[in-house]
């Protein structure tokens, strides 16, 4: 019988939980942390439905990792791992489906099937400096919105978007994010670099897509007053503080407002 855990974590003041990997899993690749799962509360059927789903998410992995198969048919099978109650995060941050994170559907299955108020964007060998950001996503009047939907994405540390350059519409490094009941979000990820060889020198940047029913649409972003683009120069309302402490990672808190759609 496989032997299953539960991760408990906070991020941003956020409880999150999963369960890791079962041991087939773990001994295949062991020198991988697993990433938490963020929702919280986490109730007993959500994790049942997690434990139900191992053996076909260990069924995508091993797809994943056998060189021989086609990506349409490793989809298909993260795709029904999904559907069965696996947690997106979990793939997102699995280096078996690292090659994966700038074809579309990938990106769809992630998008479908967000149900965490927290994840962490990056694999676990991801270089560049950690960054913890956490926020709310409110009304006009100051009010949680709940299940709004954050897609975030960003630049390396090199400040390339895509393995090949500079591919926005399918970014490397992206998450999809549900807030819980009190309109928090949060996520991991790392400090995003400037764009390479650019005549017109671009602040780091992290790009910001919220939805909400009944809500219209916001694109943001969120800046950091300490990058250097800014010197000498007052920063913008989204360029926010890089909080730092002694044994901590580096964090920055974004909270963003959707106005009511008209009519």
């Amino acid at each position: 019988m496989r032997a299953f855990g539960l991760c408990l974590a906070v991020l941003g003041g956020i409880t999150v939980a999963c369960t890791n990997g079962g041991a087939e899993h773990r001994e295949a690749r062991a020198a991988e942390p697993i990433t938490p799962i963020a929702r919280a509360p986490v109730g007993d059927e959500e994790l049942e439905r997690s434990r139900a789903s191992e053996p076909l998410y260990l069924r995508a992995v091993h797809a994943a990792q056998d060189g021989a198969t086609e990506h349409a048919a490793v989809l298909d099978a993260l795709s029904q791992a999904l559907r069965g109650g696996a947690c997106s995060t979990r793939a997102l941050t699995d280096s078996a489906f690292g090659e994966l994170h700038e074809l579309p559907r990938f990106r769809q299955l992630i998008r479908e099937h967000a149900r965490q108020s927290a994840t962490r964007l990056t694999l676990a060998d991801e270089e560049g400096e950690p960054l913890h950001v956490f926020g709310a996503i409110r009304d006009a009047n100051g009010q949680p919105i709940a299940d709004a939907l954050v897609y975030v994405f960003q630049t390396d540390s090199r400040g390339l978007y895509s393995a090949g350059g500079m591919d926005e519409s399918n970014p490397r490094i992206f998450g999809y994010i549900r807030t819980d009941s009190e309109g928090r979000y949060a996520f991991d990820t790392i400090r995003p670099g400037h764009y390479p060889d650019q005549r017109e020198p671009v602040e780091q940047h992290i790009h910001y897509e919220v939805s909400a029913a009944g809500f219209a649409k916001r694109i943001w972003r969120l800046g950091f007053e300490d990058d250097p683009h800014w010197r000498g120069r007052t920063p913008p309302r989204w360029a926010r503080p890089v909080k730092r402490a002694q044994g901590a990672t580096p964090s920055c808190e974004m909270d963003i407002v959707l106005e009511r759609e008209q009519g």
